[in-house]
C-alpha cells in the first residue's frame, strides 16, 4: 500500500500512519502528539508549511498574503509569521490565520522575530531597527533606545542569558540586554558577510550564523566574538542562499533553510558541523524556504522521542508512578484471574504476571 501511496506513511518508517497507535485508542500517534516538534517553514511563495518532525514530509500548507521572512512560536502557543509589511498570528491546531497585529508603512517590512525570556516579542523592522512588542502587537520600545540602534536588521534571537542578538545588513551582530541597553557587537564585516539567521549553541559556547554572501553557516565564539570560519565543514552546496537557522527538536543539530538548493531544510551536527541529514529534497514540499522554527514538545511527549508518553512505562509499573512497588502489587492482586494486572498480554492475571512484577521490583 505504501508503495502505491506514500502519503499514508508520512513518518517514512515503513508503517502506515493509521497503524501507529500505541495505546490502542482511535487516535493515531501522530495526531496524539498534537504538532509537537513539527518543523514549520515559510518563504517567498506565500505559504507557511508544517513538516513532519522526523521525516520532513509535508503535513499541510497555510496560505498568507505575502513573502514569509520569519516564524516564531509565542508563549501563548500561537505561531507568529512576519509576512511582508505585516505580522500575523496563526493557530497551529486549526491553521487559521488571524488578522494582522502589526502593519508597517512605506518601505518598512517585518523581518526577524523572537520571544524574550519574559515573553516579550522582539520584531526586526527593516530598515529601522528592532522593537519590543506585546503579544498582541502593541509597540513598547526600541532596542537601544532609538530606531537606528540596529540598522537594517535581518534576524533576532534570544540567548540563554536573556540577551537579544540582532543580525544586521552590515555584517555585524548587535546585542542588547533585556532592558534594551546595548551589550556589545560581534563584527563579521571584514569577511564580507551578509548575515540573516542566527542561533546560540545549547552549551552557550558558539554562535552560528547564516551568511548569504558566503553561502555558508559561520561561527563565532559566543563570549569573545572571535570568528572561527565556516561551521558547515563540508562546504555543502545545499547551503545555496541560506536564510534561517534554528535548533533541531532533539537539540543535537542546527537546522538551516536554503532558498535555492535542491534540499530546502538541512541538519548539521552541532558537534562536528557535518551535514547530518536533508529533511526535504523536493521543492514542492518545503518550497523556497526562508523562515524556520521547531514547535515545542507536546504535553503528551515530554521526553520528545515522538512517541506518546502513555505508551512508555516500566513493565510492572501498573500505576505509572515511576516505580514498581507495593502499590503495583496491590493492583495486580486485585485483578487476579482477570485482565486488570495482565503484564504478559495473555489475557489473564496470574503467576506469570506476578513473576514479571517481582522481577522489576524497584
Amino acid at each position: 500500500d505504501i508503495q502505491q501511496d506514500m502519503s499514508i506513511d508520512r513518518s517514512r518508517d515503513g508503517v502506515p500512519d493509521s497503524c501507529e497507535n500505541c495505546d490502542g485508542d482511535d487516535l493515531p500517534d501522530l495526531a496524539e502528539l498534537d504538532g509537537g516538534l513539527s518543523i514549520w517553514v515559510g518563504g517567498a511563495d506565500q505559504l507557511v508549511r508544517e513538516l513532519h518532525p522526523r521525516s520532513g514530509v509535508l503535513l499541510r500548507s497555510i496560505a498568507v498574503d505575502g513573502p514569509v521572512y520569519d516564524l516564531a512560536i509565542g508563549p501563548n502557543g500561537l505561531l507568529y509569521a512576519s509576512v511582508g509589511r505585516r505580522l500575523y498570528t496563526i493557530d497551529r491546531a486549526s491553521g487559521v490565520v488571524g488578522s494582522a497585529i502589526l502593519v508597517l508603512n512605506g518601505r518598512n517590512e517585518v523581518r526577524g522575530l523572537a520571544f524574550g525570556t519574559d515573553g516579550s516579542l522582539y520584531v526586526a523592522r527593516t530598515p529601522n531597527g528592532v522593537a519590543k512588542h506585546a503579544l498582541n502587537g502593541a509597540f513598547q520600545s526600541w532596542l537601544g533606545g532609538a530606531a537606528n540602534a540596529a540598522p537594517d536588521p535581518r534576524d533576532v534571537a534570544v540567548r540563554a542569558d536573556g540577551r537579544i542578538m540582532v543580525t544586521c545588513g552590515d555584517g555585524r551582530i548587535r546585542q542588547f540586554l533585556p532592558s534594551g541597553e546595548a551589550s556589545g557587537t560581534i563584527d563579521g564585516s571584514a569577511q564580507g558577510h551578509d548575515f540573516v539567521g542566527v542561533m546560540e549553541s545549547p552549551n552557550g559556547a558558539m554562535l552560528i550564523v547564516a551568511s548569504r554572501a558566503q553561502g555558508a553557516l559561520v561561527r563565532f565564539d559566543a563570549t569573545t566574538g572571535e570568528y572561527f570560519g565556516r561551521f558547515d565543514v563540508q562546504q555543502s552546496g545545499l547551503l545555496s542562499s541560506p536564510w534561517g537557522v534554528t535548533l533541531s527538536g532533539n537539540g543535537q543539530a542546527a537546522l538551516a533553510t536554503s532558498e535555492t538548493s535542491s534540499s530546502k531544510v538541512n541538519g548539521f551536527n552541532l558537534g562536528t558541523g557535518y551535514l547530518e541529514r536533508t529533511y526535504r529534497s523536493y521543492g514542492a514540499d518545503a518550497g523556497p524556504a526562508r523562515a524556520i522554527v521547531v514547535a515545542p514538545k507536546s504535553a503528551s511527549d515530554q521526553n520528545g522521542n515522538l512517541r506518546p508518553d502513555e505508551c512508555e512505562f516500566t513493565l510492572g509499573d501498573l500505576n505509572q508512578d515511576g516505580v514498581v512497588d507495593g502499590a503495583d502489587l496491590a493492583i495486580l492482586l486485585g485483578g487476579w484471574g482477570g485482565i486488570g494486572g495482565d503484564l504478559n498480554g495473555d489475557g489473564v492475571t496470574d503467576g506469570a504476571d506476578l513473576a514479571i512484577l517481582l522481577g522489576a521490583w524497584s
